[in-house]
């Protein structure tokens, strides 16, 4: 029994020791020979392996260098970025474990959880800065591949997400790739933002936001910048004053007034966050609404309208956003009814409509004649991902 484990450890060091020379020569290598010797990368990777043996000994050998360096390659980079998703990515019984909560409960502890040690490895080797322009790509097999890589990278791992804000935020300040600003909302969407490295990550951030928001409503990124904006506000609170000094409550009633009813729920809760503390910038003597308030709450007023009348269908059990009615209006030609499922931010649209009824009394008298429900009678919040 002894001899035959000696005889497996043997064979795995020597696959390994194997597929680490591979690597090593394929800078001066054809392509071929690169997709070889990543694919035996591939083939030797144990995702039920908790202890991460193989995927030790491959980031003992300098793989992570030579791997980082694949990715540069058009011809290899795809597969390049899969190997650092298989060699970086947490073991299968790790992320069932997390999956079920293994914080949860008294004799529960994080270090029942083994987490994937070569992260770091890769991180230091610059993966994740050649990993963002694939993932900004219009390449979708290219993209597709180097999101599994930063998704694996940065799983639990702050050091991965803070090196992968800063290569978005180059993307966005030195190459004007606004596309960016969507994947800069989901990544602080889900870490910690307040220590100094983020900060000053983040504040880079705003110039290229604004001007985005400034740009006006209707263009492909629009709907990630008024997006951001909320999450900025929501992640970072003392962001807030920085943008609205920058006129982001401008910029962003605009798109208030003018998008789509998608983009206006999302701009209710960017505003209301840009505001609820400074609820004075709201008020006609400033002017930085830059609108008619009585507009914005006529839109406010349909977003809290569509989710109330939405509740009392579902409390009153005539179904919801699938009931036969909508179905009907569709099939009739007409474009179908707004419901709550779609209102995702209604409580902040009531909240942003009572702070501008306090502020004007044009927008009290408009609460009043529509008998806008301002006391709702649960919440529809949901995460914009």
């Amino acid at each position: 029994m002894t001899s035959r484990k000696r005889e497996r450890d043997d064979d795995a060091t020597w696959r390994i020791d194997e597929a680490v020379e591979q690597l090593q020569s394929t800078l001066e290598r054809d392509t071929q020979h690169k997709l070889r010797a990543l694919d035996k990368v591939l083939a030797l990777i144990d995702p039920s392996d908790e202890q991460y043996n193989v995927q030790r000994a491959l980031v003992d050998g300098d793989a992570a260098f030579y791997i980082t360096e694949l990715l540069s390659d058009p011809s290899a980079s795809v597969r390049a970025a899969e190997a650092v998703a298989a060699v970086c990515r947490h073991s299968a019984p790790s992320m069932a474990r997390l999956a079920a909560g293994p914080l949860v409960g008294l004799d529960s502890s994080v270090e029942r959880v083994s987490l994937n040690p070569c992260q770091s490895d890769f991180v230091d080797s610059g993966a994740v800065a050649a990993l963002v322009p694939m993932v900004l790509g219009r390449a979708e097999a290219a993209r597709e591949a180097a999101v599994e890589a930063v998704t694996a990278l940065c799983s639990f791992h702050q050091e991965g997400k803070l090196a992968y804000l800063e290569g978005l935020v180059q993307a966005l300040t030195q190459r004007q790739e606004v596309q960016a600003l969507e994947v800069v909302d989901a990544l602080i969407d889900g870490m910690e933002c307040g220590g100094e490295q983020a900060s000053t990550q983040l504040g880079l951030v705003q110039q290229p936001l604004l001007a985005e928001l400034r740009a006006g409503h209707g263009r492909p990124c629009s709907q990630a910048a008024v997006s951001l904006v909320g999450t900025l506000c929501e992640k970072r609170p003392e962001t807030a004053s920085e943008l609205r000094d920058g006129g982001a409550v401008a910029s962003v009633a605009q798109h208030l007034l003018h998008s789509s009813q998608e983009v206006q729920d999302i701009a209710a809760r960017a505003l209301w966050l840009l505001v609820k503390d400074e609820r004075s910038c709201l008020a006609a003597e400033g002017n930085l609404l830059g609108c008619d308030a009585a507009k914005l709450a006529a839109v406010l007023a349909e977003l809290v309208e569509v989710a109330d009348a939405e509740e009392v269908r579902a409390r009153d059990g005539f179904g919801g956003a699938d009931s036969s009615g909508e179905e009907e209006q569709c099939t009739n030609g007409g474009p179908p009814t707004p419901t709550a499922a779609d209102i995702c931010h209604a409580d902040e649209a009531t909240e942003l409509l009572k702070a501008l009824a306090a502020a004007h009394p044009a927008v009290a008298r408009l609460v009043q004649d529509r008998a806008v429900p301002l006391v709702r009678a649960s919440s529809q919040r949901c995460s914009i991902m």
